[in-house]
C-alpha cells in the first residue's frame, strides 16, 4: 500500500501536541473496553432528508465537518452545539496546518466535537458528520489502522466510556451549519468558541436558500 507523503509531518505535528499524549492514554482504555457492547447506530449512507433534525429530549447534537484550503496548506474545522429545541447552545472553530486531505480532516472534526463533549461533561450526545469513512471508523469494534487512525481511536476510545453517545452519519446538505463554520474557521485562525453573541447566522436557512448556502 502506497503510504501519504505527508504522513511524516503529520505524525510529527501531532506527536508535539496535547491530542498525541491524550490518545495514548485513551487508546489504552479503549483496548481494554472491547468487550464492552457498543451502542451506536449508522444512519442510512443515503440520508434524503435536506434539514437537521433535533436529537431527542435530554440530548444534545453536535454536528461537525471540515474543509481544505489547499492555496493556505490549512484546515478548518466547525462545530456546532444544539439542543432538543434547535437552540444552538455553542458553536466552535478551528485551523490546523500542513493537513489537506479530507480524511485526516474529517477524523480531527471528530475529535474536537467529542473533546468538547467531554469538555462540556454532556452525558447524552447525538455526533453527526457527513464524512462515511470516519462515521464507520467510529462505530467500528477494532481499532483503525490508518495514517489517520490514533486520532480515530481516541475520538472511539472517549465515546465508550459514555453510554449516552451515539454517532451517527448525516447528508452534507442537512451539515450545512457545521460546514458553513468549517469554512468561517480560516478568517479566525487556531482556534474560537462563542456561546452566544455568534459572529455570523449560524441558524437553518430557509428551504430557499439551501443550495445557496451549501455551494
Amino acid at each position: 500500500m502506497e503510504r501519504d507523503p505527508q504522513l511524516p509531518s503529520l505524525l510529527l505535528e501531532w506527536q508535539n501536541c496535547y491530542l498525541i499524549r491524550k490518545a495514548k492514554e485513551q487508546v489504552a482504555a479503549f483496548n481494554n473496553a472491547t468487550q464492552r457492547s457498543i451502542s451506536m447506530v449508522v444512519a442510512p449512507p443515503l440520508n434524503s432528508s435536506a434539514s437537521w433534525v433535533p436529537p431527542p429530549v435530554g440530548y444534545v447534537k453536535i454536528n461537525w465537518d471540515s474543509s481544505i484550503k489547499q492555496s493556505r496548506n490549512q484546515m478548518g474545522v466547525g462545530v456546532i452545539v444544539r439542543d432538543h429545541t434547535g437552540k444552538v447552545l455553542a458553536i466552535q472553530c478551528a485551523t490546523k496546518c500542513s493537513i489537506t486531505h479530507a480524511p485526516p480532516a474529517e477524523a480531527i472534526g471528530a475529535w474536537t466535537a467529542v473533546n468538547y463533549a467531554r469538555r462540556m461533561d454532556y452525558q447524552n450526545v447525538v455526533f453527526e458528520g457527513d464524512a462515511m469513512e470516519i462515521v464507520r471508523a467510529l462505530n467500528n469494534e477494532g481499532n483503525c489502522w490508518t495514517t489517520y487512525g490514533q486520532i480515530v481511536n481516541a475520538a472511539k476510545a472517549e465515546i465508550v466510556q459514555h453510554t449516552g453517545w451515539v454517532v451517527q452519519y448525516v447528508s452534507r446538505l442537512a451539515n450545512r451549519v457545521a460546514h458553513r463554520i468549517a469554512k468561517a474557521a480560516f478568517m479566525y485562525g487556531e482556534g474560537r468558541e462563542w456561546k452566544e453573541d455568534f459572529p455570523f447566522n449560524v441558524q437553518e436557512p430557509s428551504p430557499d436558500n439551501l443550495l445557496r448556502l451549501h455551494t
